[in-house]
């Protein structure tokens, strides 16, 4: 990526990770060690430039290296990241919410065929479809981050529809936070990943994460593939 030193500029000639087209300097962002393609829209990280004479070095914020957790699936083919999530999990409340499904239905099964009548029974024979639904839904699906020509993209499969897209240009930084559910029987948490705006406020990537590691994990691969260089966040998981 890195061919000579640009003439008078002080910092390193880069060409483009994607297409080989040479990086001008406009397009290169110095606070956040990222460089942006004009010719195909790819974005990527830089490492190693100088900083201007009237630049202070952004501040660093260490953090221990999270391993890929269980559930978690990447694939980086250089100038693409993929990211999946499936949303099954043996957690006490989603066994709970298994067994309690394959009960009603059962229960349900044995009163039609001994003679109940389907009129009587059709309320709980909605709630047992909604609910089989459901998990199939759970059991079944994935969540999809990928980060590849300038665009970060997030998607739920097989059974959804719709796509999230965020302008890769646009995200600050990247953070997780918890959310606590307390009720009568315990409390239970969840975790999310938030991306920081350039242009003010903030955007949910992902929710329903049942463990810290798949969060941490997904802000900080994100974070190295974007070049973004990680810093505290009001709010965020304290590692």
């Amino acid at each position: 990526m890195i061919s000579k030193q640009a003439d008078g500029l002080g910092l390193t000639e880069l060409h483009c990770k994607n297409c080989g087209a040479p990086i001008k300097e406009d397009d290169i962002n110095l606070d956040l060690a990222m460089a942006r393609c004009s010719y195909c829209g790819a974005v990527f990280g830089v490492k190693g430039l100088p900083l201007q004479e009237d630049q202070e070095a952004p501040l660093r914020y260490e953090r221990p290296s999270v391993p890929m957790p269980k559930g978690i699936e990447m694939a980086d083919v250089g100038n693409v990241l993929r990211i999946s999530r499936r949303w099954l999990h043996w957690s006490p409340i989603f066994l709970l919410a298994i067994f309690w499904c394959i009960g009603w239905d059962a229960a349900l099964l044995v009163f039609i065929f001994f003679g109940g009548g389907t009129l009587i029974a059709l309320p709980y024979i909605v709630i047992g479809i909604g609910a089989t639904c459901g998990m199939l839904v759970a059991v079944s699906n994935s969540t999809t981050v990928q980060v590849g020509k300038g665009l970060l993209k997030i998607w739920h499969h097989p059974f959804w529809f719709g796509e999230k897209r965020l302008q890769a240009t646009d995200i600050e930084q990247i953070y997780c936070k918890e959310n606590v559910l307390r009720t009568s029987s315990g409390e239970s948490q969840s975790y999310e990943v938030y991306a920081v705006l350039r242009q003010g406020g903030k955007e949910r990537l992902l929710s329903g994460l049942v463990e810290p590691e798949q969060a941490l994990y997904i802000e900080q691969e994100l974070e190295r593939f974007l070049g973004i260089q990680n810093r505290p966040v009001r709010g965020e998981i304290p590692c």
